[in-house]
């Protein structure tokens, strides 16, 4: 089976892509650089804001217009957030919800046998210490958490992702040293709200930057965003962990409006 995977949206996104490509790697899939060469394409779609919203729609229609005799599976927040939009877009789609990537080949697998597959809500498994396949050889991506404990009355994406679920610091730095040893040079700490980290867990994000920026080998960390508000329980050990050498001294930080009910 020869697959497509076209990506939207955040970093955290990219990353389930990489996962769902090392996944169908594995059950001997073939990966194509083009859709004029897959059997199957999966869009993996990205719906934080309406100007994106519409380029993921104008893109299925495009898709199904250009290729229709080509199996389409649409995956990522879209699903989720507006399935009512997404069934008038694309009827005869598949579907993979963001917390089911892990069936990502077992769902290719009969979507090619003829069958619609929606596969949706949420889940417990971990996205830590899975098969990815790198789009930069030099960069790694490590989801440490997904979902986030707010209620912002502005967001859609925590309907898509779901309530806080930190992955243990122990499996992300075993991850970051793989990634180190076959020659990475820049790890990337993904999250929603990466300051949430280990909140649910009893862990902080202070104490896995620390765990990670230990790691021997000459590499780079970036840390994602942070809401402020959840960055002021740990302000002084994140402000601590900043000042060593292995971080890019910035602070991705997301944004609080009137309307958040965190």
């Amino acid at each position: 089976m020869k697959v497509f995977i076209d990506t939207f949206g955040c970093t955290f996104n990219q990353a389930d892509s990489q996962i769902m490509a090392g996944l169908l790697n594995e059950n001997n899939a073939i990966l194509t650089d083009s859709p004029e060469d897959a059997d199957v394409i999966i869009m993996n779609t990205c719906y934080v804001k309406h100007p994106t919203e519409q380029k993921v729609i104008t893109n299925i229609q495009r898709i199904k217009k250009q290729f229709p005799e080509k199996k389409l599976i649409i995956s990522g927040c879209m699903v989720e957030i507006d399935p009512l939009k997404l069934e008038k877009a694309a009827p005869d789609a598949s579907w993979i919800g963001p917390h089911k990537i892990q069936s990502t080949p077992k769902i290719v697998k009969s979507v090619l046998n003829g069958e619609v597959v929606r596969s949706t809500g949420y889940s417990n498994d971990s996205k830590v210490c899975q098969p990815k396949i790198r789009s930069n050889p030099l960069i790694h991506i490590i989801q440490i958490c997904e979902g986030c404990d707010g209620k912002c009355s502005y967001c859609c994406t925590r309907f898509a992702r779901g309530t806080l679920q930190s992955y243990p610091s122990e499996m992300i730095k075993r991850e970051a040293e793989q990634a180190v040893s076959e020659g990475c040079r820049e790890i990337q700490l993904t999250a929603q709200d990466s300051a949430a980290y280990g909140k649910d867990i009893g862990e902080s994000l202070s104490e896995l930057m620390n765990r990670i920026a230990d790691i021997k080998g000459d590499f780079k960390i970036r840390v994602g965003m942070m809401h402020p508000k959840s960055m002021m329980d740990d302000v002084e050990g994140i402000i601590k962990a900043f000042k060593r050498d292995k971080f890019y001294k910035f602070y991705h930080k997301s944004i609080s409006y009137d309307l958040c009910s965190y």
